[in-house]
């Protein structure tokens, strides 16, 4: 019938055309059901989604009432220990932060009742006088070749002597102050090329000014006169 209305050209291209929309609607068919499977098709959503929407259908209205109110107090409860906690954090912010620093008491190493020796009637010295010591250094250093007194062609041997209390600050600002500032100077010898001598020993209240460290460097120099 068709081939008296068509030629054969023709019909094999009707059937041809046929042929493809069924493989076309087959692929739309299957690629309907992966997107629906995976990410939803519109307002109807996936199958897990339609489960939920069924049970939540038969379900007892007041049980999801109580259910939300339990859900609404438990979160209630995290928000206030949520305020809780960061009131907490801003509090010991403010307390340890440096606008709040009592000097007084970063720099207070001894306690209320330990009392420091007096020296108000007697004069403090370092020691005997030492005439010699150039000649006490030469020898040193003719007995002691592989420890020159110089490291380079232009550049002397630099020993840096520092130190700080044997005891924790009472404020804690204090303590960071003395970490940022031992590590300053640890760099800056590393880069320089110096070595370092660091002292814990806690001086007298009447040796609090830079020439506390005088004993330690004539001790030093004594010792090691390089």
């Amino acid at each position: 019938m068709l081939e008296r209305c068509f030629g054969p050209r023709q019909l094999w291209h009707i059937k041809r055309v046929l042929h493809n929309g069924k493989v076309t609607l087959i692929c739309l068919v299957l690629t309907i059901l992966v997107i629906r499977a995976n990410i939803g098709a519109g307002r109807f959503g996936t199958p897990e989604q339609d489960l939920e929407e069924f049970r939540e259908h038969f379900f007892h209205s007041s049980s999801r009432r109580v259910l939300e109110e339990a859900v609404t107090r438990s979160n209630a409860a995290a928000a206030a220990h949520a305020a809780a906690d960061i009131s907490n954090a801003t509090n010991a912010a403010s307390e340890y932060s440096y606008a709040n620093a009592d000097m007084t008491k970063i720099w207070a190493d001894e306690g209320e009742d330990e009392k420091p020796k007096s020296y108000d009637s007697e004069a403090y010295t370092l020691g005997p006088q030492i005439l010699d010591w150039d000649e006490q250094r030469a020898e040193w250093l003719e007995k002691n070749p592989d420890f020159p007194n110089f490291v380079g062609p232009n550049k002397p041997r630099v020993l840096l002597v520092t130190g700080s209390s044997p005891k924790p600050c009472e404020n804690p600002i204090g303590d960071h102050y003395l970490v940022k500032s031992i590590k300053n100077k640890m760099d800056y010898a590393r880069v320089h090329g110096i070595e370092v001598f660091y002292n814990f020993t806690l001086f007298d209240a009447e040796m609090t000014g830079f020439w506390a460290k005088l004993p330690l460097i004539r001790t030093l120099l004594l010792a090691h006169p390089c």
